[in-house]
């Protein structure tokens, strides 16, 4: 398992609306790169010549090794025991094997070729080699079927997509989100395949392509609705994808009914709950019994529900 653990200089990650699924877990506590990180611009990039550590150090000051500039994190005996990723954190690795598969050939090569990219992104500041060990990562989990598991397939393109939006390469950024997509779909990944629908539905703005949008975020609402529920986070995220695609397409009177009766029924999951409760004997207004409908309310009352349910269907 890798506990994921944040520089205090983070390095700046491609732009994403929703950043990608990571395969790791995040597991104990943040760990910090001291402040002798330079930030340029204020954004707090880490700047590191050649040569040149940073210590890497716990809550407690506890110095756990060393921040080279080719991105790696040594111990005092040299051996590597974490990395700089491609958001910019300090990710050390531990061995808990029997909590996490063993990785395939192909994913381990694919794993190494993420390294390369991510410390030509963050560190180097050079797009192009990080798009080229993106991309060859990407062929090595893809060269044939069953090389690789479909969440990691799909967390490679993704986040090779990400690079490519941010390189405003919007027609291969969409194929990598295509390949990400249909992985997630064929691995039974339903919240990461909304999840990513997002991350597509931006791309397909930018191109214009607002049917194409629709049509996977209407996909991407119906896997919500069967797998989730209606008062899922990951139902919001599907509907507010929706009803943006619809105003898009300048189809407010679907947009507003899609709302309207998505209140009605976040509602009624609410109510169904505090009957519920109370039918076991709780009183009404009692947390157990209230946490459903506030949590309703809160949904039914976005400032983007509120300004699509006021918008003047004349318009």
């Amino acid at each position: 398992e890798h506990a994921a653990v944040e520089a205090e200089a983070a390095a700046e990650a491609p732009a994403n609306e929703e950043p990608a699924a990571a395969a790791a877990a995040a597991a104990n506590g943040e760990v910090a790169v001291e402040e002798e990180a330079t930030a340029e611009d204020g954004e707090g990039l880490i700047e590191l010549a050649e040569g040149e550590t940073l210590p890497v150090v716990d809550e407690a000051g506890n110095t756990l090794g060393t921040l080279h500039a080719d991105g790696r994190v040594l111990d005092d005996e040299g051996q590597e025991i974490g990395m700089l990723d491609e958001e910019g954190n300090v990710v050390l690795f531990e061995q808990q094997a029997a909590e996490e598969p063993q990785l395939s050939a192909a994913e381990e090569e694919a794993e190494q070729l993420m390294r390369q990219a991510a410390v030509a992104w963050n560190v180097q500041h050079n797009k192009d080699a990080a798009e080229k060990f993106q991309r060859k990562a990407l062929e090595a989990v893809t060269a044939k079927p069953g090389l690789a598991r479909p969440e990691i397939i799909a967390e490679v393109a993704s986040s090779l997509a990400d690079m490519l939006y941010a390189s405003d390469k919007l027609v291969d950024a969409k194929g990598a989100l295509q390949v990400a997509l249909d992985a997630a779909e064929a691995g039974g990944q339903h919240a990461l395949f909304i999840k990513l629908s997002n991350n597509m539905g931006a791309v397909l703005r930018k191109q214009e392509l607002h049917e194409e949008g629709r049509q996977l975020h209407q996909k991407a609402m119906d896997i919500a609705m069967q797998h989730f529920g209606v008062a899922h986070a990951t139902t919001t995220l599907a509907r507010g994808n929706l009803v943006d695609a619809l105003d898009q397409l300048g189809d407010r009177d679907a947009a507003r009914q899609l709302l309207t009766e998505s209140i009605e029924a976040v509602k009624k999951v609410a109510d169904d709950k505090e009957a519920e409760e109370v039918a076991k004997g709780l009183k009404p207004g009692t947390e157990e019994a209230t946490a459903a409908a506030a949590a309703a309310a809160k949904q039914a009352s976005t400032p983007e529900m509120a300004a699509m349910l006021a918008i003047d269907s004349t318009r």
